[in-house]
Order: C-alpha cells, then sequence, then structure tokens
C-alpha cells in the first residue's frame, strides 16, 4: 500500500474534527477566498469587483467612461489646444498655386523637393480660405492641400484650411471670377458647375474638408471676421452650417449667404481700421462666453491690405493678413505670412505662459512690399 500524500494528509486533517475545531479548516477557506479575488481583480475584463472598486474609491459606482466629442463635419474639430506647437497663418491665394508653395517653404512645413509635409513637423498652419477664384491654378491646390492634410496629422502637425466667400461663390454655381484656363480645362461652364459643385471632386474637397471658423490656442482665424450675432452660435455649430449648407446650390439658400457672414464679413475689420474696436471686442467676449475659453486674437483674410503688408489693429487684438498674394489679382503677387510661437515655454524646468504680443512674428519671404516677378501676357 502506497504512502499517503502530503495533500491528503492536509485535507484530512482540516476536515478531521480536531482539525476544524482549531481554526485550520476556516483560514483555509478564507485564503482561498482572498486569492481567488485578488487573480479575477487582475483580469483585464472590464469586469467591476468589489476590489477594484475599494481601490479606486468608487465601490457604489462603476469607473464612468468619457466619450470624446464627435466632429460636427467631415473636416475634424474646429478648436485645438496646440499650446506647444508652432501656428502658421496663410491669408488668400486666389488660385496662385506658386505662392502656395513659396509660402509653406519659406514656413518650413514642406520639402525643399517635393510637395509633401516636412517629416517631423509639427506645426499648425491654419489657410483663410479664397483659395479658388481669380488665378487658374485651383484644381492643383486644393489637390495638394488635400493631399498634406494626412501627412500633418502623421507628423504631429496639423493643417487647417478655412472656407471664404470665394468657395462659397464657386459651390453656389456662381462663375464670374473663374479663370478661363480652369474654364477650358473643366470642358466648360457645365464640366466647371460640376466639379465644383456639392457632388463634383473639387467641390468635396471645399465643402468636407475646409471649415468656416478655427480656434487653435487662444486664436480665433475666419476668413472675413466674426460678429457678435454669429460668434454666439459657437465654432461647432458655425461649421456645421458651412458643411451642410454646401449641399445647396441655390447661393440664396445658404446659411452664409449675408453680408455680416464668417465668409463675408467687412464690417469688423473696417470699423477696427477706422479706430472703432467694439465690433472686434464683442465678437470675441460673445465667442469667449460661448466657447468657456481665452480669446486674445482675432485672425482674418478678405480684407485686402496695401503695400503688401499684413495689418495689425485695436491693441493687437486683429490682424489682416490678406496681401494680395496671388498675382491674378490687381496689383497682386506679394508674399507673407504670419506665426507664433508656442505659448508655453520651458525655462528652467518651468513652464512660462507667453503672450499673443511675444509670440508673433510677421514675415516677408520676398521682402517687405516686395512683389514676385509678373505674368506674362499669355498665362494673366
Amino acid at each position: 500500500m502506497a504512502p499517503p500524500r502530503k495533500i491528503d494528509l492536509f485535507v484530512a486533517r482540516a476536515y478531521s474534527r480536531k482539525g476544524v475545531q482549531s481554526g485550520l479548516f476556516f483560514w483555509t477557506v478564507l485564503a482561498l477566498v482572498f486569492a481567488g479575488t485578488f487573480v479575477v481583480s487582475k483580469i483585464p475584463l472590464g469586469l467591476y469587483t468589489p476590489t477594484v472598486g475599494f481601490q479606486q474609491g468608487k465601490h457604489r459606482e462603476p469607473p464612468k467612461q468619457s466619450i470624446p466629442p464627435t466632429p460636427t463635419t467631415p473636416a475634424g474639430r474646429g478648436i485645438i489646444r496646440a499650446y506647444n506647437q508652432r501656428i502658421i497663418a496663410i491669408g488668400d491665394l486666389h488660385g496662385d498655386i506658386d505662392r502656395l508653395r513659396s509660402t509653406l517653404r519659406a514656413a518650413n512645413v514642406l520639402e525643399k523637393d517635393v510637395d509633401a509635409w516636412r517629416k517631423g513637423c509639427t506645426d499648425v498652419v491654419v489657410q483663410l480660405g479664397n483659395v479658388v477664384g481669380y488665378g487658374p491654378d485651383a484644381p492643383e491646390m486644393l489637390q495638394l492641400l488635400s493631399g498634406l492634410k494626412p501627412q500633418a496629422l502623421a507628423s504631429g502637425g496639423r493643417l487647417i484650411t478655412l472656407s471664404g466667400n470665394q468657395e462659397l461663390l464657386t459651390l453656389s454655381g456662381v462663375l464670374e471670377y473663374v479663370h478661363p484656363r480652369q474654364l477650358n480645362l473643366s470642358a466648360g461652364y457645365v464640366g466647371l458647375r460640376y466639379l465644383y459643385g456639392p457632388g463634383g471632386r473639387y467641390g468635396r474637397m471645399m465643402a468636407e474638408e475646409n471649415l468656416a471658423v478655427a480656434i487653435v490656442s487662444d486664436i480665433v482665424f475666419v476668413h472675413g471676421g466674426l460678429t457678435a450675432a454669429y460668434a454666439r452660435r459657437g465654432v461647432n455649430k458655425l461649421n456645421a452650417e458651412w458643411y451642410e449648407g454646401a449641399a445647396l446650390m441655390n447661393l440664396a439658400r445658404h446659411p452664409f449667404h449675408d453680408e455680416e457672414s464668417p465668409l463675408w464679413d467687412h464690417s469688423v475689420v473696417r470699423a477696427a481700421m477706422g479706430g472703432n474696436c467694439g465690433p472686434l471686442s464683442a465678437g470675441m467676449a460673445a465667442l469667449k462666453a460661448k466657447e468657456n475659453r481665452d480669446i486674445n486674437l482675432m485672425v482674418v483674410g478678405h480684407t485686402t491690405m496695401r503695400d503688401g503688408k499684413v495689418g495689425t489693429w485695436c491693441a493687437g487684438k486683429l490682424m489682416t493678413i490678406d496681401v494680395a498674394m496671388s498675382r491674378y489679382v490687381e496689383n497682386g503677387g506679394y508674399e507673407a505670412f504670419v506665426s507664433f510661437l508656442p505659448m508655453l515655454k520651458k525655462v528652467k524646468r518651468k513652464k512660462l505662459v507667453l503672450g499673443t504680443a511675444e509670440r508673433v512674428q510677421t514675415h516677408y519671404p520676398l521682402g517687405p512690399g516686395v512683389r514676385a516677378a509678373l505674368l506674362a501676357s499669355t498665362e494673366a
């Protein structure tokens, strides 16, 4: 007969009358219960056990899950923190792809030899609209910007394109400002209206990939201007209105058809240029209250500045950066862009918050007031 195993002896002793009286059976069961509870609590099955609850201090209610907000348009979110990133703003381009390439390379976000986002570039670039209109290069420009967006995201940066009044006109079938070469490439007005309409290739790019308003860090970017009435709607609603309205062929039915919409407004800029900063302050205050975040600067295009120089108004709270960059507009061909250093700066292991005035830098790649070479008569 084989000798009994140690485990058999232990069980027999625990279940014996003497073992039960000594408490050996009780302590054995208790140890097994605690060991089992510990093992179950470590299994990543999303189970809620008392052990997990006590560890998290939430025994009476399960842990809450935060769901990120869904973007209101395919173009993505219109509010970006970007406190640790450089921000670059580019104004109206009006169908001149040479100015687009030259400006992006001067800002060091585009590779030197190819049309690709520079590897490792984490900058946030905002183009303020009016890519189309006047010049013939709209198809190439829309394709270039569309292709750069996923590359920027993959590198840790972001490329944001806004819509201007020219995008709205083109989507709506108003072809008054179309260049003859662009018309010929599109096989006439019928082809142009299809390609740049809501269902066409380039129309979908403008409708789905553009925003109406964007807030990056503490700066609001908009093509024309942001009045208090529109600012009260908030960024998400304004961007949703742009996207949903872009499917309408009738210009009068688009939510932004009026002269005070973010794509058309001149009133904020003209008042500021005349010394009245009230409309600007009201718009920024309304947006700040709606979004519950600091808004210290508004950057706009649309209103062309003379001599190709960026305008600053209302103690630095408004910047107008449409400097007539396109060579296809009257007295155009200038180059300019604005950059903003990161808001947070590390100094001796401490983070300092820089003010807007400390961060802004204005760049003139060709020199202040210098225009690019004029076009030949066959190109104009």
